[in-house]
């Protein structure tokens, strides 16, 4: 019975209120969906970065003691190394070639070398089975400790400029959800101060006949836990719309500039989470609220 009271009493509230509901909902939602996009974006990065390392490459710089007739061998060895799945040998005489189809101003620049200064080089396609920087290190080293190679070139800086920059954007994402939360906190505890002042009448009539803290709070607790789950409904409509809506242009776009990307703007545990939320801000807003109106005495 008293849960059936406590329910009505928060759903009567929401009735008369409806106008703030949907406003202080919305807010809630806001911010779910601030931090859920900003999750998504983190996901799609770490995509991003598993599709580069798939499609990394090492070239491998045979050294100057090593001769043409060697040359294949060295290939050979390095093709057959586990996580390879093509190594190509380019010879000085290509190499010269193919910086010279660059244009005319690249053609200009080597006007007059001889190809017998260019080291013969391999480049070496990695297998698609893995997709992180400390597997194509590994890879490199092996390669680098040959004693036919004189140096390895796969990209080590870029890879570790984009990991440090997913890092930094997790701890900025982290910090970003905590102020938004507290902000989200204090705007629900704000609203339902007003609305619990706006029945202070009928709250001081209650504690007249004996009705305990727990009694007045549990309704107000109710109707912040329920803006709270209708923000986490809108928010999850509005990322799964944008998921139906949005992604197959997308990511129709971005399979032609970065082939392979698979873009999503939904993810069904990450609403999931938002949704419990969405709960939690509105039940701790609608409980601090409460709590400071009942220790001032029933005061504004």
């Amino acid at each position: 019975m008293r849960i059936g009271y406590f329910t009505h009493k928060a759903l009567l509230s929401i009735k008369e209120s409806f106008g703030i509901t949907m406003l202080t909902s919305l807010t809630i939602s806001l911010t779910l969906l601030v931090v859920g996009s900003y999750i998504l974006i983190l996901q799609n990065l770490e995509q991003f970065s598993l599709v580069w390392g798939r499609s990394a490459s090492i070239t491998a710089y045979v050294a100057d003691g090593v001769t043409q007739s060697q040359w294949e061998s060295v290939r050979i060895d390095i093709r057959e190394l586990r996580g390879i799945q093509e190594a190509t040998l380019i010879k000085p005489e290509t190499a010269l070639e193919a910086f010279k189809e660059r244009g005319p101003e690249a053609a200009r620049l080597i006007q007059g070398i001889s190809p017998e200064i260019l080291p013969a080089s391999i480049h070496i396609e990695l297998e698609g089975s893995f997709a992180n920087l400390s597997e194509i290190e590994r890879i490199a080293g092996v390669i680098q400790s040959a004693p036919a190679i004189e140096s390895v070139d796969y990209g080590k800086e870029e890879f570790q400029q984009l990991e440090r920059f997913l890092e930094v954007l997790r701890y900025a994402g982290v910090l970003a959800g905590i102020l938004l939360g507290i902000a989200t906190i204090l705007i629900v505890s704000n609203t339902i101060r007003l609305t619990v002042y706006s029945r202070r009448d009928e709250i001081s009539i209650l504690q007249l006949v004996g009705a305990t803290n727990s009694f007045v709070r549990i309704p107000f607790l109710i109707e912040g836990c329920l803006w709270g789950l209708l923000a986490g409904l809108i928010t999850w409509v509005t990322f799964w719309g944008a998921q139906t809506l949005l992604v197959p242009q997308i990511t129709a776009w971005a399979s032609q500039t970065l082939g392979g990307l698979t873009i999503h703007l939904y993810d069904p545990t990450l609403c999931i989470i938002l949704l419990g939320t969405g709960l939690i801000l509105g039940g701790v807003g609608s409980s601090l609220a409460v709590s400071r109106f009942l220790l001032a005495g029933n005061q504004p």
